[in-house]
């Protein structure tokens, strides 16, 4: 809710400033953090008979960096990224968070982007993607998995050369979970992710 508010708050600041025009570079660095929620992974009904229980990673902030490439009204990028924190387990009437650390996340992306509404400056694009993460689980093991990740995008540029963007994006594919590793009766599933955060674009 605070990353929310910030973003609302950044948007209706720099509007204003969209007037402005870029400096026409093709290239950009991007550098972008945001706030990662989960669904899904992995769920069992024998830790409590009759109650199924799901374990997700920890709701955490995320960073990427990365480059991107215009070409018009499309864009291709690439980026790294890394991403820290605990597991959640929770039921229908339990929520319990592991928060000393422990599930680790390195990630690189390729996403594809077309702009598809300019409001005077701004300008609002859809996105997707294919992800590829390491996943380092303590105690569990490393695990390698692949995904899809798609959204919105809007754009607000804060000058020649530097922009500001407010990202919603939702992504599906293989959790940090390995089967073999759970107890029995564990049953393991895509992991979902919903990210809402902001990126700073800085031109050459």
């Amino acid at each position: 809710m605070r990353l929310l508010c910030c973003v609302l708050l950044l948007t209706s600041v720099t509007a204003p400033l969209g007037a402005q025009t870029d400096s026409g570079s093709r290239w950009a660095l991007r550098f972008a953090l945001s706030r990662d929620a989960f669904t899904g992974a992995s769920s069992d009904t024998t830790t409590l008979p009759g109650t199924r229980i799901e374990v997700v990673p920890t709701p955490r902030l995320a960073f990427e960096a990365g480059v991107v490439r215009r070409m018009g009204r499309w864009e291709l990028g690439l980026s790294a990224g890394y991403a820290t924190g605990g597991l959640r387990a929770s039921s229908e009437d339990l929520l319990v968070d592991e928060r000393t650390g422990g599930v680790d996340r390195y990630r690189a992306s390729l996403m594809l982007r077309r702009e598809v509404a300019r409001f005077d400056a701004a300008a609002l694009s859809l996105t997707a993607g294919g992800l590829a993460d390491y996943w380092r689980v303590s105690s569990l093991g490393d695990r390698a998995s692949l995904g899809l990740r798609g959204g919105v995008v809007l754009g607000i540029p804060l000058g020649r050369r530097v922009g500001l963007e407010n990202t919603a994006l939702f992504s599906v594919g293989g959790g940090p979970f390995k089967k073999s590793a759970l107890p029995p009766g564990t049953m393991v599933s895509s992991l979902r992710t919903w990210s809402f955060g902001m990126a700073l674009r800085v031109r050459p």
